[in-house]
């Protein structure tokens, strides 16, 4: 693969990976929420991921809100650019700021 290929792909798995199934099939195109077709589920959501017991900080994906995705897991998107507050988080305490 040459690297403006690798590039975009690496970038659309960063930037598109929000749901997969438990062997770690990845659907690209949805910007749903929690509540996809099976056999998808989102990423954060299957209780034997490699990094269930690591900190987990992330964003880019509107759709939850920022909401509490579950232990370890700090959800930074809160929809900024549609209105919602701009949220930046404490690394220290793991408390959320949020500020319109």
């Amino acid at each position: 693969m040459k690297d403006p290929d690798r590039w975009r792909v690496i970038t659309n798995y960063l930037t598109r990976m929000r749901l997969c199934t438990a062997t770690g099939a990845l659907e690209l195109e949805s910007k749903d929420g929690l509540n996809p077709a099976p056999p998808f589920a989102p990423w954060f959501s299957f209780k034997a991921r490699k990094t269930r017991n690591d900190k987990l900080i992330f964003g880019h994906w509107a759709a939850l809100q920022g909401q509490n995705c579950g232990d370890n897991l700090f959800a930074l998107d809160t929809g900024y650019v549609w209105g919602g507050p701009l949220r930046i988080m404490d690394m220290d305490t793991q408390e959320y700021f949020d500020h319109r």
